[in-house]
């Protein structure tokens, strides 16, 4: 059950030249599921601001963490403007894009910021020791433009069920891993046409768009094994 509930910025964490966590006190009585999202409320610019974001946290974690790309839009600049302590609002929890019962196996198709509610729900199964198969395909541009790497390389350590399959526009010299973007053959060759597997896109929305079309067309995949997120407005 949704609600509001008053919290405190409580550190900022650089995860990328371009991306930042923002954590905050997690309130009494704030639960949610991974993979979910939640609004966030503060005084800043010419008043009062408010806009929605995926936790990137677990609900195994004892704080709220939202990422986001810096873009310089008036709420991205207010919201770094934010001193450690300020007061804010959360709304949560909301949304649907969480494990379901009775299912097993998850492909996660991501791209860029996209990545925060699977970084959830990645970090809640490995942490929970949960019966599920993990498959995540991540592009990004340049490997120091990933969010989370390292933090997704460790959980993949941890738990050898959940793997991740980075895919690089601009590879570095060596590399060895997928290059270009996230197509129909990578995730062929690394999920194949395994009935079992739901398909989770989450990204900007030319990604989602260009995902969701692989996966109907190419692979021929039911719609209701296909579960999207739009990352809109950034």
């Amino acid at each position: 059950m949704n609600g509001e509930f008053k919290s405190r910025l409580v550190e900022k964490i650089a995860r990328t030249s371009e991306d930042t966590s923002f954590r905050y006190e997690r309130p009494e009585g704030l639960f949610y599921q991974a993979g979910q999202y939640f609004h966030v409320n503060f005084a800043g610019g010419d008043g009062m601001m408010r806009k929605h974001f995926s936790f990137s946290s677990s609900p195994t974690e004892p704080f709220v963490e939202m990422t986001t790309k810096m873009t310089g839009s008036p709420f991205k600049t207010a919201l770094d403007a934010l001193p450690i302590g300020q007061e804010v609002t959360l709304e949560a929890p909301y949304g649907e894009f969480t494990f379901r019962e009775g299912v097993s196996k998850y492909a996660f198709l991501s791209g860029g910021i996209g990545i925060t509610p699977i970084r959830s729900m990645a970090k809640y199964a490995t942490d929970e020791e949960l019966d599920l198969d993990l498959v995540l395909l991540y592009g990004n541009r340049r490997i120091e433009r990933i969010p989370f790497k390292d933090d997704l390389d460790r959980l993949s350590e941890r738990n050898p069920r959940f793997r991740v399959f980075h895919v690089l526009g601009e590879p570095p010299p060596g590399w060895d891993g997928y290059t270009g973007l996230v197509r129909g053959e990578i995730v062929t060759s690394e999920v194949g046409k395994d009935s079992d597997f739901l398909f989770y896109i989450c990204g900007p929305p030319g990604m989602v768009a260009a995902m969701r079309k692989v996966l109907s067309e190419e692979m021929e995949v039911a719609a209701d094994r296909i579960v999207v997120e739009d990352f809109t407005g950034y």
